[in-house]
């Protein structure tokens, strides 16, 4: 495996690590859920419902809410109400959301980079293989209890 797909991989494996745990574990205990409402939105196509959101970041309405009030009042995402029906609303990421979430994920790509020479690519595959252990596992425990959990 050449370094940039080790690079892709284990970035993935680890997106995937920490998108298990967020069953188990509501977004709002350790951070606000900015980051999560972005990148859900870059990734379904710019736009959701907040119902959606909800779903996916596993909270309540009101947690929804005030997350999307603060990435509003910052210009990041837009809520619009669907036609003459005012009670459906989309929520969607603005150009500069956009940007932001781009020059995340390229800080987090490069994070992964520095990660991987330094350990070289042997145990790096070793990472990538150890990541998938892992989540075969969380798989196959039902999400009952995390194996990471301290």
């Amino acid at each position: 495996m050449d370094r940039e797909q080790l690079i892709e991989e284990v970035a993935e494996a680890i997106q995937k690590m920490r998108a298990g745990r967020r069953g188990r574990k509501r977004s709002g205990e350790s951070d606000s859920g900015r980051g999560m409402v972005l990148n859900y939105l870059y990734t379904h196509g710019g736009q959701a419902s907040p119902g959606d959101l909800r779903d996916y970041m596993c909270v309540t309405t009101p947690r929804v809410t005030a997350v999307l009030n603060e990435l509003e009042e910052d210009r990041l995402i837009v809520r619009e109400t669907e036609g003459c029906d005012r009670r459906r609303v989309n929520v969607k990421l603005t150009d500069l959301g956009r940007q932001r979430v781009e020059h995340r994920r390229k800080e987090k790509r490069e994070e992964i980079a520095r990660l991987v020479d330094r350990l070289g690519m042997e145990d790096a595959e070793a990472l990538l293989r150890i990541c998938r252990a892992v989540e075969e596992l969380e798989k196959t425990d039902g999400g009952s209890q995390s194996l990471l959990r301290v």
